[in-house]
């Protein structure tokens, strides 16, 4: 299996042990060894391709937060196919005329963010997303490692700033699956306050908050 890290390092993997079986005598008076049988190993599903052309929209969004920014969610590139997977696009829009901190930073621009079912997983675009996820497949290939480290983003007044994921199936989906069919919710939480000090101190200076949209695929 392929290891690759994204933004840090330390990202576990799961492995498999295969078990030996082995037969004695048949408890009979030669002594003659009874050869045993040839066991071929089981062989491991192939992941089913993703259908060309599969589609993923964004169906429904929460309401805006209770916090002096504007979220929208749309499809950036709607269709996932051969060559590429699906890839949202996340807007934050602040319509006051003072700046609007947020954190934790990759969280509120949905990077890194599963699904509330577990199914998809939204990595940053921009990447070789061929080094995390199977080409036509377009589920990751193995968990992602994040680095740990509280990040702070900036939305100048009267401004927009956007972000950009690939629409990903997750690692813990069943072996075999690509990426899943059907609604998937994707929520995440965030704190805003005017200045990033506000942010990363605990106390009242930021108002933490959350949002979210369901993506369909298929």
């Amino acid at each position: 299996m392929r290891r690759r890290t994204l933004l840090g390092l330390g990202a576990a993997t799961l492995g498999g042990l295969a078990g030996c079986t082995s037969t004695g005598d048949d408890g009979g008076a030669t002594d003659t060894p009874t050869d045993s049988p040839t066991r071929s190993p089981t062989p491991s599903p192939s992941p089913s391709p993703t259908p060309a052309g599969t589609r993923v929209e964004v169906v429904s969004r929460m309401a805006q937060p209770d916090v002096p920014v504007e979220y929208g969610a749309s499809m950036a590139e709607p269709l996932a196919t051969g060559e590429h997977p699906a890839r949202l696009r996340v807007r934050i829009r602040n319509p006051t005329d003072a700046e609007v901190v947020l954190g934790e930073e990759r969280a509120v621009g949905f990077h890194h963010v599963t699904s509330e079912d577990g199914a998809l997983y939204l990595l940053p675009a921009g990447g070789r997303v061929e080094e995390f996820a199977d080409p036509g497949c377009w589920r990751l290939t193995e968990g992602v490692a994040v680095a740990e480290y509280y990040g702070t983003i900036a939305v100048p007044a009267n401004e927009s700033i956007s972000a950009e994921s690939y629409v990903l199936g997750n690692v813990d989906l069943p072996e075999g699956a690509c990426l899943p069919s059907g609604e998937h919710r994707v929520v995440t939480t965030g704190r805003a306050a005017g200045d990033a000090d506000a942010i990363l101190q605990d106390g009242d200076g930021a108002t933490e908050y959350e949002w979210g949209f369901t993506l369909r695929v298929g």
